[in-house]
């Protein structure tokens, strides 16, 4: 997606470069990405552990075999899954975009999905324990941007690396974090 999105920038030339005039309304201090991260992480949490679809999303993940057993269609299950997943990344970029730097850029989000998939680790596929990691990691971002200010001597390249650092201290730590059995693995029914 780096080399297609690479692609329309030069593509677009200089229309795609000018600044995105920022959504201004804020609630509390926080935009309306931030208020909807908080709000589908409830939302999302509230699905998964609390109704009957949600188990069945889940038990897809587990055990593909045995939810098909169930009765459950495996891969429709899974294709609605991956749809959203890509509509909730695709608003994480949007956010990037519009609410943090104002313009679009070649590698905007530099390794930032990376980071999530720590986050998510580190969470124990939890939403609410996985927003938890996520906040952690963005004080590590808030606070080496910070100390680049303070700190002339430095180059700025460390300061840089400080969320990097703890996704590969956290991950390290993590050992063996033990996530839903058959997720990731194509499911061929038998």
């Amino acid at each position: 997606m780096v080399g297609i999105t690479s692609y329309i920038l030069r593509l677009g030339g200089d229309m795609l470069r000018s600044p995105v005039p920022a959504p201004t309304v804020r609630i509390l201090g926080m935009s309306l990405f931030d208020i909807f991260g908080i709000v589908s992480t409830i939302l999302v949490w509230y699905f998964l552990f609390r109704t009957g679809p949600g188990l069945k999303l889940r038990s897809v993940g587990e055990n593909a075999m045995a939810a098909d057993a169930a009765g459950i269609n495996v891969l429709k299950t899974r294709t609605i899954a991956m749809i959203i997943a890509c509509m909730f990344s695709s608003l994480g970029g949007m956010a990037l975009s519009l609410s943090w730097v104002h313009v679009f850029t070649d590698n905007l989000t530099m390794g930032r999905g990376f980071i999530s998939m720590a986050a998510v680790y580190f969470g124990k596929w939890n939403p609410l324990l996985t927003t938890i990691a996520a906040f952690i990691f963005g004080a590590a971002e808030a606070l080496a941007l910070r100390s680049q200010a303070l700190s002339q001597t430095i180059s700025s390249y460390y300061f840089l690396m400080i969320p990097y650092v703890l996704t590969l201290v956290v991950v390290a730590l993590s050992g063996r974090m033990k996530g839903p059995q058959d997720t990731g693995k194509p499911y061929i029914r038998q």
